[in-house]
């Protein structure tokens, strides 16, 4: 196994890990290269997720092998192996205090640990199907889950006591449905998302109508009406609005308190991939089928720009941690990212990509640097929004690759069934 780092075009880090290592089980296994980058082993199947506790100290890893790992993010050292799932861990979470974290896994069963303990806290009962889907509210009280069983679920979160089961859509299984038709369905579940004071819960599974439930009793507050499916919603940050996505390429924004619709916004000419709001509120971005992405006023719901450049779809943006930036990734025979400047609508930089065809590959900020990450199943790339540079090459690491909360650390899937801890070098 080789690992890269390149940055400028320069390498500087070079490592081979023999066969034989990597195909013996050593969890406390730690290979350093110049105190720069860790390369975890341990796991005996493929790493599926990764995820930073809030305070970046715990770094958290998913495998097909049935556990999950805790790992000091400080130095690679393995903390514990949590056991118990019946099948391959695919997701996990921690809470927003970093006591908790919960993990989903191919049995059915999520399941949330004591961190500090490194105990099973609870196995939360009930999905008869896959479940696709969790999160933790604001205050990290309250659990909710999505399953393709067609329901969404809301748990207390320190007992994983069962509150209410939210019916969110019919369910015959994604396949017979996209038989019947509605292709539009065949890979949509019901997902749950909190309002950012948690009173709220949204629902949307790809049907025509998401919902938002009264969190303290489970009960429906309003459906939100569409004409074609809906895959995607948000909350604004201040949760006064949300704004969903639909397959007849419109936008609509609406009042959270009530469920009206306050705006139709129409400018894509195709189904809608991805939707963000600014970190402000007051600008909302969209990529789309129809190759551009728009930035759009919320205030007004008058387009303000409509980005285009890509050869094909636009199924990733991201806004940078200070909303003055977004990029968004696009492209079918040419994969580019594009960076723009949010108040101008001025293109800065083309930033070209690994992928061929339409691979899937992921973007994201950091959240307290310049950094541009972007991540696919063959790479990961670091590029300097400042002047557009490519930072670093990790070739590797491969997605799901994610910042650490402080901005310090990369971590990525790695080959071989291990996972790869990076440390982002000074601005």
């Amino acid at each position: 196994m080789r690992f890269g780092y390149i940055g400028h075009g320069v390498a500087l880090l070079l490592l081979s890990i023999g066969t034989s290592l990597l195909g013996q089980d050593r969890p406390r296994t730690l290979v350093t290269m110049n105190k720069r980058t860790l390369v975890l082993l341990g796991h005996k199947k493929a790493v599926n997720m990764l995820a930073f506790s809030p305070n970046s100290r715990v770094l958290a890893t998913a495998s097909d092998d049935k556990t999950v790992k805790l790992w000091d993010a400080s130095n690679g050292q393995l903390i514990a192996t949590l056991t118990g799932h019946e099948g391959g861990v695919y997701d996990l979470r921690f809470s927003p205090d970093g006591q908790t974290l919960a993990t989903l896994s191919d049995d059915k069963k999520p399941r949330l640990w004591n961190v500090g303990t490194r105990q099973l806290q609870a196995t939360l009962l009930g999905h008869k199907g896959k479940v696709r889907n969790l999160e933790f509210s604001p205050d990290g009280r309250t659990i909710v889950t999505g399953s393709d069983d067609g329901t969404a679920k809301l748990w207390e979160a320190t007992t994983g006591k069962l509150k209410a089961t939210l019916t969110v859509t019919r369910y015959d299984g994604s396949w017979k449905r996209a038989l019947l038709g509605d292709a539009d369905d065949l890979f949509a579940f019901p997902r749950g998302y909190f309002s950012p004071d948690g009173q709220t819960v949204l629902t949307v599974s790809g049907d025509k109508t998401p919902k938002l439930w009264d969190t303290a009793t489970g009960t429906v507050k309003a459906g939100l009406e569409h004409d074609k499916g809906s895959m995607g919603a948000v909350f604004s940050p201040n949760g006064r609005w949300v704004a969903t996505e639909s397959y007849d390429g419109n936008v609509r924004i609406w009042e959270t308190a009530t469920g009206q619709l306050r705006r139709l916004m129409a400018g894509h000419r195709s189904t809608i991939y991805d939707i963000a709001f600014s970190p402000d509120g007051q600008t909302l971005a969209t990529g789309s089928l129809d190759r551009t992405a728009i930035l759009w006023d919320v205030n007004t719901g008058d387009l303000k720009y409509q980005l285009s450049g890509f050869d094909g779809r636009v199924p990733r943006i991201a806004f940078s941690a200070d909303g003055t930036l977004l990029a968004a990734k696009g492209g079918y025979e040419n994969h580019v990212v594009k960076v723009w400047q949010v108040s101008t609508g001025k293109l800065l930089f083309t930033l070209p990509l690994p992928g061929r065809k339409d691979d899937i590959e992921e973007i994201a900020f950091n959240p307290d640097g310049p950094e541009l990450m972007a991540s696919s199943d063959k790479t990961v790339m670091l590029w300097n929004t400042k002047n557009g540079e490519l930072r670093a090459t990790l070739e590797d690491a491969r997605k799901p690759a994610v910042f650490s909360p402080n901005g310090n650390q990369v971590a990525a899937r790695g080959r071989d069934n291990s996972a790869i801890l990076w440390d982002v070098p000074a601005h």
